[in-house]
């Protein structure tokens, strides 16, 4: 799947007792999806890894039947009926990409529950930024370059006119982050003011990805620690604190980095 100016490759699916916390990559999940591309890709350049990542789905166990043949499907369990429990409600397996579907679902039974009438209404409710975006010069915006622009729409959507506003209220918000990808220093202010970003991490890999470009903002990671640092109060402690942190977090997705 394209992925900014790479290719994201995967899945696969193995078997994890640990700690969900702990999951990382094996090298023969890696090798394995490197052997598969080259298959059908010979002439790509599937040696060439930036980072990788795994996570933990949880599957809802059967007994008698082994994982592999477990449902990939979720569970809504109320507790009220199965333990005596009143007022619990509990989600079991499915996966991130169904979640809005999950909500819907978990927000009905809610409402039967309480004997409310209606519906959710997710499923007509456009996410943020899913509406139409207008990314037109208007008089006063700063100049950005096609490729910069085209990064923002994609990554905000509609929402990328908020960090346009940013920018032109202080001309130095359109300062490019780093040479490796297209982020620029609106896109930090946004993601503290807007989307309630508390940690590096939170700004790099959970509001804007720029910790998911190539590099993962490391070679800007200070940077971003200063402007963040300014905008919520951090010393120089707390700085150097976050930045080692953060360095932390991304450290397993590079294990098998070739870079």
């Amino acid at each position: 799947m394209p992925w900014l100016d790479a290719t994201i490759v995967g899945t696969t699916d193995t078997d994890y007792t640990g700690d969900p916390g702990n999951v990382v990559a094996s090298e023969e999940d890696v090798r394995y999806l490197q052997n598969e591309a080259r298959r059908a890709f010979p002439s790509a350049p599937f040696d060439d890894i930036h980072f990788t990542w795994a996570g933990v789905r949880a599957l809802v166990r059967e007994e008698g039947v082994s994982e592999g043949q477990v449902s990939r499907k979720h569970a809504l369990f109320d507790h009220a009926t199965r333990e005596g429990v009143e007022g619990v409600l509990s989600v079991v397996g499915g996966k991130i990409t169904a979640y809005r579907a999950i909500a819907d679902e978990v927000v009905d039974a809610v409402s039967r529950r309480l004997s409310r009438n209606g519906r959710s209404r997710t499923a007509d409710e456009p996410l943020p930024g899913a509406r139409a975006v207008d990314l037109a010069a208007r008089p006063g915006d700063i100049t950005l370059d096609a490729a910069t622009r085209a990064h923002l729409t994609s990554i905000y959507g509609g929402r990328a006119r908020e960090v346009l506003d940013l920018a032109r209220t202080d001309p130095s918000l359109a300062s490019p982050l780093c040479p490796h990808h297209r982020g620029i220093e609106a896109e930090v202010v946004h993601a503290v003011q807007s989307e309630w970003a508390e940690s590096l991490g939170d700004v790099l890999l959970r509001r804007n990805a720029l910790g998911l470009s190539a590099c993962q903002a490391l070679d800007c990671v200070e940077r971003v620690a200063d402007r963040v640092g300014t905008l919520l109060g951090w010393d120089q402690d707390r700085r150097r604190k976050e930045i080692e942190a953060y360095r932390r977090e991304v450290e397993p997705m590079r294990r098998f980095s070739t870079e």
